[in-house]
């Protein structure tokens, strides 16, 4: 008599390799678990027929298998590094193989790079990872504590979505699609998560928001303040050295820099970019140039980036394939579209801070502003107005605040002037203005969402071409808010610091 075996399907593991040849099953190890909170879908096999029409009138119809494909998705924390370690490989970075399976590029740092320690991770489709996996998906059975059903999957990819809420999580989506094998019974194979669960649950709170900002990708771009002396690569990474110090403060993460005059059109463009120092910043190229930059390099800067509150975000299809089942006469497989992608958002609005200005004095090009509690920090931009007499010309502008703010006091950078004011000026943060979707239904922009307690310990999402596509009324708990879908046309980056 066969013993029936029955499988719950509570206590479920997903272990995934990437595949060495692509499109060949790769038994999974069982470093390589992924932690699922939620997983949906199923194997579809489909079927057709054939009769055999004998001598009389009896016929035999035959069944057989046209397809058989998986179809699921799974959802897990977005987890962060961790304490960073600088001999960490691709491989080990949390979710690395589920990222190049949604054709994430993933590489990591050797040594330290700028703000980035030794084995910071940047995950982004500036370039299209087109691995492939292989899964083991598993049921244990309560009535058999030595083996489970198993159901193998195999050149499988897919796309990633993001959700973030306020006091939860951030939440990763991996929507997965590929080839499947009849289920069987397997020795039970018990899964470590390994890194996936440093620093989740009590670190990556609403109280570890470090920064959510929205700069113009396409607003009113100025001259640059130190001409680029040279580009150097690492890989599809270029990093920009200026002759004297460029002027842009260490926290404008999503400035965007218009550069030209590369012989290499790689470097040329615009793009969102990170400060690295006073004198050097980074950006991401579509490819990987074949050299450094040579040429006569110019370039302008765009609006400083403005925080704003937020209460949630989706984005669905962060980045990865757009898959369909191949249906004309094809190999078994998918077919992959580009597809642009939207991500909404609750945001609060709200009004610029601003203080009194009670003093300014110069010696050159140095000003020194004097206004009780400012809240500035080194990097933030300012608008100085409301100045009158000799001075005016200098003082009315908008500046970027220089290192070393106090309570009371910061520095700005003029035109050569030596002197004092007059009139009842005002100092307005302009890097805290919450974002005013309004007035910029038609602009493109960037924006950077940071997590995390501490320095090793961060996860970062980033976007360089968001536009809005429709705005409506909405709330965050009991505040009025703005309820803004953009459209996701650009490069999408997770960065783990």
């Amino acid at each position: 008599m066969t013993e029936l075996v029955k499988f719950n399907e509570k206590n479920r593991a997903l272990f995934a390799t990437i595949e060495a040849s692509a499109g060949t099953y790769e038994a999974p190890v069982a470093t390589e678990a992924l932690a699922v909170m939620t997983l949906e879908g199923s194997v579809t096999t489909e079927t057709t027929s054939y009769e055999y029409l004998g001598g009389s009138l009896s016929r035999d119809e035959y069944s057989f298998i046209t397809d058989s494909f998986a179809d699921f998705s799974a959802e897990t924390p977005q987890q962060i590094l961790g304490a960073l370690d600088a001999g960490i490989t691709v491989a080990e970075v949390p979710f690395s193989q589920w990222y190049q399976a949604c054709g994430g590029y993933v590489s990591v740092l050797s040594t330290a790079f700028g703000c980035f320690p030794a084995g910071a991770a940047f995950i982004d489709n500036t370039q299209v990872s087109n691995e492939r996996l292989s899964i083991d998906y598993r049921l244990d059975s309560n009535q058999d504590t030595e083996t489970q059903k198993l159901r193998k999957f195999y050149s499988c990819q897919g796309s990633m979505d993001l959700t973030i809420n306020l006091g939860d999580i951030p939440k990763a989506k991996f929507v997965v699609k590929g080839n499947a094998y009849a289920p069987v019974q397997a020795a039970i194979l018990s899964p470590n998560f390994g890194s996936q669960f440093e620093n989740v649950a009590s670190d990556v709170q609403m109280a570890t928001i470090v920064s959510a900002e929205i700069a113009e990708r396409d607003g009113t771009f100025t001259a640059f303040g130190g001409t680029i002396s040279t580009i150097t690569h690492t890989a599809n990474i270029a990093v920009a050295t200026t002759s004297a110090a460029h002027g842009l403060g260490a926290n404008e993460s999503i400035r965007f820099i218009k550069i030209a005059g590369a012989t290499d059109d790689t470097y040329n463009g615009t793009f969102m970019i990170t400060i690295l120092s006073t004198t050097t910043f980074m950006y991401h190229m579509v490819t990987t140039p074949a050299a450094d930059a040579s040429g006569t390099f110019t370039a302008e800067v765009g609006p400083v980036a403005k925080t704003f509150c937020f209460g949630n975000t989706t984005a669905t299809n962060f980045f990865g394939f757009q898959l369909d089942r191949y249906r004309l006469g094809c190999e078994v497989g998918y077919d992959k579209k580009p597809v642009a992608t939207d991500v909404t958002t609750s945001i609060l609005e709200g009004k610029a801070p601003a203080s009194q200005i009670t003093g300014i004095t110069s010696t050159t090009t140095t000003a020194t502003v004097t206004a009780v509690a400012h809240g500035l920090l080194e990097g933030n931009s300012v608008t100085i107005s409301e100045v009158t007499g000799g001075g005016a010309t200098y003082y009315n502008g908008t500046f970027t605040v220089l290192a070393g703010p106090t309570a009371d006091t910061f520095q700005v950078t003029i035109s050569s002037y030596s002197g004092s004011f007059s009139g009842l000026a005002r100092a307005v943060n302009n890097s805290f203005v919450t974002f005013d979707p309004d007035s910029h239904i038609s602009d493109f922009f960037g924006v950077k969402i940071k997590f995390g307690p501490n320095a090793g310990e961060y996860v970062t999402y980033k976007w360089d071409k968001l536009q809005i596509k429709d705005v409506k009324e909405g709330k965050i708990d009991t505040f009025l808010a703005r309820d803004i879908t953009f459209r996701n046309t650009g490069k999408s980056f997770i960065v783990l610091s």
